[in-house]
């Protein structure tokens, strides 16, 4: 697991897979006898929690896939090695086996393998120009809208302080 992947996305009818319950599409970005990526949409959780509409979260969605193809060992359950919030599209990280699990854990405890980077395509409501260059603020979910709010001032008590690379 030292490799340094890069990945170009190009949907493939073939790749994408839809379970019909819960009825969440995933697309497979890349999978080994090892590992399996998949590309997590918008709006979708990882895994089950208070707010989780019943059944329908991503690992409910690989599970299947995974024991229908024969990917995984019977005793065997697959998980996720990381979290992203539900609001957040990325790849997420399944190990399909023992070993890749305890691997893929150990590597992401110690934070020296893995890069974490986010893109955020931001509203400008009011069209103000943003310079470029690092810019400081806080940031905090917006559960009406569905989405994260950036702004300059702390205006929500749950508002965490970020920092940010502006590029035009």
């Amino acid at each position: 697991f030292t490799d340094k992947v890069e990945f170009k996305i190009e949907k493939d009818k073939d790749k994408i897979h839809e379970i019909q319950e819960p009825k969440i599409k995933f697309f497979i970005i890349y999978e080994d006898e090892n590992i399996l990526l998949v590309l997590k949409d918008h709006n979708i959780e990882i895994h089950n929690s208070d707010n989780t509409k019943k059944g329908y979260t991503l690992n409910n969605a690989v599970h299947p896939y995974l024991r229908q193809e024969n990917k995984i060992d019977e005793d065997f359950i697959p998980s996720s090695v990381h979290r992203l919030d539900k609001l957040t599209k990325g790849i997420v990280i399944y190990p399909k086996n023992h070993t890749a699990k305890k691997s893929l854990h150990k590597e992401m405890k110690n934070r020296t393998s893995f890069l974490k980077s986010y893109l955020a395509v931001c509203e400008n409501e009011n069209n103000k120009k943003i310079p470029n260059g690092q810019i400081e603020g806080y940031i905090w979910k917006e559960d009406k809208a569905e989405k994260m709010i950036f702004s300059i001032s702390k205006e929500k008590e749950e508002a965490k302080l970020c920092s940010m690379d502006i590029k035009e």
